[in-house]
């Protein structure tokens, strides 16, 4: 079997913070991360647009607006059920890096340019950490420090 073709859930990385937190990083946290913030993020501009422009500005395409909204809040969900079955495959985790690479790079470049608000840049770093995360993880599972694939989770 081809060990990169399920990445385990539990291969654990602590981190330790500039402030002495230890952070747990595994495919399980980062999924439930990423799974909560793209289902909060997705959801907002469905249930009140009003809301979401008071604090991001105003838009001129409320559809691509609710559009992009519907893709991050799938994404979440998919996310969240991989994080409680404690496994993934490899094209999940590459969704949730790119996703974020292209988040990030997004609201980097049109805040900069101020096509869109500042707080853009916000999420950006919130991506980033996501990066970050992913990026440990998925350099410690190339090398080879992951251990053997999981059981076979619960059916849904």
């Amino acid at each position: 079997m081809n060990p990169m073709a399920t990445l385990p859930a539990n291969d654990e990385h602590i981190v330790r913070t500039p402030w002495g937190w230890k952070l747990p990083v595994t495919f399980t946290s980062l999924f439930a991360v990423q799974g909560v913030y793209y289902l909060l993020t997705g959801l907002w501009p469905l249930l009140s647009l009003d809301t979401f422009e008071k604090i991001t500005g105003p838009k001129t395409d409320d559809w691509l607006v609710k559009t992009v909204g519907v893709l991050v809040l799938v994404e979440g969900v998919a996310f969240l059920i991989a994080a409680w079955r404690r496994q993934t495959a490899v094209e999940l985790a590459i969704l949730a890096l790119g996703s974020a690479l292209g988040l990030a790079f997004i609201d980097v470049t049109y805040s900069a340019s101020r096509v869109i608000s500042l707080v853009y840049l916000l999420d950006a770093l919130l991506e980033l950490v996501l990066i970050l995360g992913w990026g440990r993880v998925l350099l410690m599972h190339g090398r080879g420090h992951a251990a053997s694939p999981p059981a076979v989770p619960p059916r849904l």
